[in-house]
């Protein structure tokens, strides 16, 4: 296997350490904004569905599946966003040395602690 750069590293050094953190900041927020937009969409796409309960119309269908569509869209904005956010995170873990791999591993027995307190059949354990 042949070895190369750090894909990660080398954008750093191209575009500089603020600038990745700067588009981290952008990313995060587009995030924000394709979460809400698919939340919105699913409410959309499902108050529509109820409505056309009771119609039976060839428009009616069409305005549905345009509507599942959308949420189609929204579901595949927010997957490029959150791609596109790892990608910066991943450059983070370079301008911002840290124990990641321990700090992630606390943080989900933490949640793992709160999960079992919500357990209806206590016994199974949590895969990390």
């Amino acid at each position: 296997m042949m070895s190369g750069k750090n894909i990660y590293q080398t954008a750093i050094e191209v575009w500089g350490r603020d600038s990745q953190f700067d588009m981290a900041i952008e990313e995060m927020s587009e995030l924000t904004k394709a979460i809400l937009k698919l939340r919105r969409a699913e409410r959309s796409n499902s108050r529509a569905k109820r409505d056309m309960i009771n119609r039976e119309t060839i428009e009616g269908n069409l305005e549905i599946k345009a509507l599942e569509g959308g949420l189609l869209r929204a579901q595949e904005d927010l997957v490029g966003e959150w791609a596109n956010l790892q990608i910066l995170l991943s450059q983070i873990r370079f301008m911002v040395p840290g124990k990641y791999e321990y700090v992630l591993e606390d943080k989900m027995k933490v949640m793992i602690t709160k999960l079992r307190s919500y357990d209806k059949e206590p016994g199974e354990d949590y895969e990390i």
